[in-house]
Parts: structure tokens; C-alpha cells; sequence
């Protein structure tokens, strides 16, 4: 006698049925994403890149130096980068504080495994 979820051919043996047939599969997908997935973070940690000009991290870092300085910022504006290399981002960016404005270049590369940002030029006037 079979029942609803499997059926037996003459031999004896069973068959899965659809439900089964489906989960199978999903199972198979989920875990071929999964796979994907942990060989994506594996090959983002050996090979890293570079944060882009305009990129939150380098926003942020920027607002740091400013910060360490004792420079209130009031804006950040118009990140973009000028040249983009493997080892080394050249960029640009503007800046106005309570009593200046101006631009300023900055760079973005690697010194060892750390991601480092410097500063490297500033075009400043009195507002």
C-alpha cells in the first residue's frame, strides 16, 4: 500500500513526490548561494580594494582628520576622484567651516594591510 507523500514501483522501492522533489532542489540552491556567498567574503579578504573618493568610509574619515584637528566642519561637498589606481586614489573635495571655505586634495592607499587617508593640499579662504 502507498501513501499520499511516497509510491512504490514493483520493486519495492519508493519514489519521492513533488513536495519532496522541491525541497530537494531549494535545498540544493540555498546552499550553492551559500557556497557564493562565503567564497565572495573569502575573496574580498584576500584581495581587498580601495574605498572610492565619494565613499561613506572616506567621508567619514575625512570628518576624523578635521575632528583630530579642532576643525569644525560644516560641510563636506563634492568628493570626486581624479585619479583611481590599483595602490593609490588621488582626490578632491570641498569644505566650508564657520569661517573658511575652500578645497582640498587628498589620497586614498594602502600602507601594508590598512587602508590609509591624507590629506595633501588645501585651497582655503576666509568667509
Amino acid at each position: 500500500m502507498s501513501t499520499p507523500e511516497t509510491t512504490a514501483n514493483s520493486h519495492g522501492v519508493t519514489k519521492p513526490d513533488f513536495k519532496q522533489k522541491l525541497y530537494a532542489w531549494l535545498s540544493v540552491i540555498a546552499g550553492i548561494i551559500l557556497f557564493l556567498v562565503g567564497l565572495l567574503r573569502v575573496f574580498v579578504w584576500i584581495f581587498p580594494s580601495l574605498p572610492d573618493c565619494p565613499s561613506d568610509t572616506a567621508s567619514q574619515t575625512l570628518r576624523g582628520i578635521f575632528k583630530d584637528k579642532s576643525v569644525e566642519l560644516s560641510s563636506l561637498t563634492n568628493l570626486k576622484t581624479v585619479s583611481d589606481g590599483k595602490s593609490e586614489k588621488t582626490c578632491r573635495a570641498d569644505f566650508t567651516t564657520p569661517s573658511e571655505a575652500g578645497s582640498f586634495s587628498y589620497r586614498i592607499y594602502w600602507q601594508g594591510r590598512d587602508v590609509q587617508v591624507q590629506i595633501t593640499k588645501v585651497d582655503a579662504r576666509p568667509r
